[in-house]
């Protein structure tokens, strides 16, 4: 009987052991990969988390006198040109903000670009030469409650921490200080002080939030935090920063593959093909940064790899979320924007003077300026540029039909070849890059500076005898123009002209009055107001497409325009009265000078 029970316990054992083993292995399996698929979503992720930091200055509690002292945050690098979104309330009143990169712990200075209150967002701009590496985005529209989530940050300085979730909510409307925000992605992953600016990121490590509050009555987490959704932080930025990839893969129901195993070697995986066509990702192949691809584009490459670099140490540090100390009434960020936009002012009226006397939209100095003062990305500064060029070429135009200097029956014919270039001229500047095109646009006006400069005078009105005088213009003045043109002519280089000029976002009168003058016989007054006219139908055409790209922006394009629109009556009054070859002389070295400028700047930034 005895046998019998040992038997039956060693038995049991057995069972015991062999059903830990069998149902233990699935469970193990899953769990892996889960960690896995944690483990890269991290390190995609870490490299593009920035520490930000805001000096600040506080009243004492007593007497008149301020204390600085240093508000601490986190941000999220989100282009390779060092831009870089965080919260408002990280930078609010800031007198200076500095950031430290993961692998640089030297403090780099940045500007403010943007902010808005109301949404609880600014956007920096790092004052460094070097290529950064920007996060890849999620879709926070596709969010579903219960989808896993992960908070980066340093909550209460501990630098680095990574804490796990669960979307809770995907619509929640909360109220912070008065401020109502609504559609905030709720979730149970630890957001506590020192995650604001910091991103929320899913499974496969794609930014799809901004951490920026947390319900906390003792000041600590009770369990209910809350992030800006993407999307939303994406349409405050990439209005300087230019389109950016949004939307991740959306899996269907198709057979799951891990490509960090071997393909199948039958006759369906005899060639490389696209693998989603057929299959969903279930784990993606990590790959460096710097490697070579090995086949051909076929799509995003964060859909099928997660690119990484070596690690290093250090991160960012924390920021309170609620202030305990006093803030000064006085708000630096507005009064910056109100100073900003009385110089941006002052700009459009120097802008608009001298584009309007020489008979171009002064695109040649927004473009520059934009770029190297404001940060801006290429697409974003031509944009608008163009935008500028409008409202000034639209007031120079009125004021030049005044004064009786457009040849409307040549102007009317030459807008409609305009058009179609200024479509065109749009959809190709998506494919710059800043780089490339500061070191076009430098070398495109020394070529044209040095013309305009050496050209003998002489040539630049050509000798009418040959030609029948079949237009004759008087201006207000009583000055009588006799000239005759060639349409064809000026149908094929009006196109070209316009295809050019919202390529680089110039407005095009630096080609096109030459233009006038040397092929068309135009005399020099009047192809100055003509060309206004044509570049306004280029320039308002160029400027609708932009602004559907929302490649446009409009808080600084409307004070340079305002400033253009006053520029534009006084350069209409001096080049009544200025030379022509005075005016010419004048936009040669103006050219020449913002040219070398250019280029000197673009020999610097890629010398290492």
């Amino acid at each position: 009987m005895k046998k019998l029970k040992l038997s039956l316990k060693f038995i049991l054992i057995l069972l015991f052991i062999g059903a830990y083993s069998t149902f233990g292995d699935v469970p193990d399996k899953a769990l892996m990969e889960l960690q896995e698929n944690i483990n890269q979503a991290i390190s995609r992720a870490k490299y593009s988390i920035i520490t930000v930091k805001a000096q600040k200055k506080s009243p004492k509690d007593f007497g008149n006198d301020f204390i600085w002292y240093e508000s601490i945050g986190s941000g999220v690098i989100v282009d390779e040109k060092g831009f870089a979104i965080t919260n408002f309330h990280v930078i609010e009143d800031a007198f200076d903000v500095y950031v430290l990169l993961r692998n640089n712990l030297d403090k780099l200075p940045a500007k403010i670009i943007d902010s808005d209150k109301a949404l609880d967002l600014a956007l920096l701009k790092i004052e460094s030469n070097e290529n950064f590496n920007p996060v890849f985005f999620g879709d926070s529209d596709k969010l579903h409650i219960g989808d896993l989530v992960i908070c980066v940050g340093s909550p209460f300085g501990f630098r680095d921490s990574v804490t796990m979730g669960i979307i809770s909510d995907v619509s929640r409307t909360i109220n912070v200080n008065g401020i109502l925000f609504e559609n905030m992605i709720q979730t149970d992953a630890v957001i506590n002080q020192g995650n604001s600016g910091g991103p929320l990121i899913d499974i496969s490590g794609r930014v799809i939030g901004i951490g920026t509050a947390i319900y906390a009555p003792d000041g600590t987490y009770t369990g209910i935090g809350f992030a800006i959704p993407i999307k939303r932080a994406i349409h405050f930025f990439s209005r300087f920063t230019g389109a950016v990839q949004a939307a991740a893969f959306t899996q269907g129901a198709k057979e799951p593959i891990n490509l960090n195993k071997r393909m199948p070697n039958d006759a369906t995986h005899k060639e490389f093909s696209n693998c989603l066509e057929c299959h969903t990702i279930s784990q993606k192949m990590v790959v460096n940064l710097n490697a070579t691809m090995t086949h051909e584009p076929i799509g995003v490459c964060d859909d099928c790899h997660i690119f990484v670099k070596e690690p290093v140490a250090q991160g960012p540090i924390a920021v309170s979320l609620n202030r305990t100390t006093n803030i000064p009434q006085s708000n630096p960020i507005g009064l910056k924007f109100f100073s900003r936009s009385f110089l941006l002012m002052l700009l459009g009226i120097f802008v608009g003077t001298f584009g309007t006397m020489l008979g171009v939209g002064g695109g040649f100095i927004h473009v520059p300026f934009l770029m190297l003062v404001c940060g801006f990305s290429v697409q974003c500064a031509i944009g608008t540029s163009i935008g500028i060029i409008f409202f000034n070429t639209i007031a120079g135009s009125f004021t030049y039909y005044y004064e009786k200097r457009i040849d409307i029956h040549l102007a009317k014919k030459l807008a409609l070849a305009v058009i179609p270039g200024a479509i065109l001229g749009p959809l190709i500047v998506q494919k710059y890059t800043n780089s490339v095109f500061l070191f076009v646009f430098s070398i495109f006006l020394l070529l044209i500076s040095s013309y305009l400069f050496f050209r003998n005078s002489s040539l630049m009105i050509l000798s009418q005898d040959k030609y029948n005088r079949n237009v004759i213009i008087k201006d207000r003045d009583g000055n009588i123009s006799s000239y005759s043109t060639n349409l064809e002519l000026g149908y094929a280089g009006t196109f070209i002209i316009g295809f050019l000029s919202n390529l680089i976002g110039i407005g095009g009168g630096i080609i096109h009055v030459p233009f006038l003058i040397l092929f068309l016989r135009v005399p020099v007054h009047v192809a100055l107001g003509t060309s206004h006219f044509v570049l306004c139908v280029s320039s308002f055409v160029g400027m609708l497409i932009f602004m559907i790209m929302g490649n446009i922006n409009i808080d600084y394009m409307m004070p340079i325009a305002i400033g253009s629109i006053i520029g534009a009556k006084i350069g209409v009054d001096i080049s009544r009265v200025m030379s022509s070859t005075a005016i010419r002389k004048t936009l040669a070295i103006t050219l020449f000078l913002v040219a070398l400028k250019i280029f000197i700047k673009h020999i610097t930034t890629v010398m290492p």
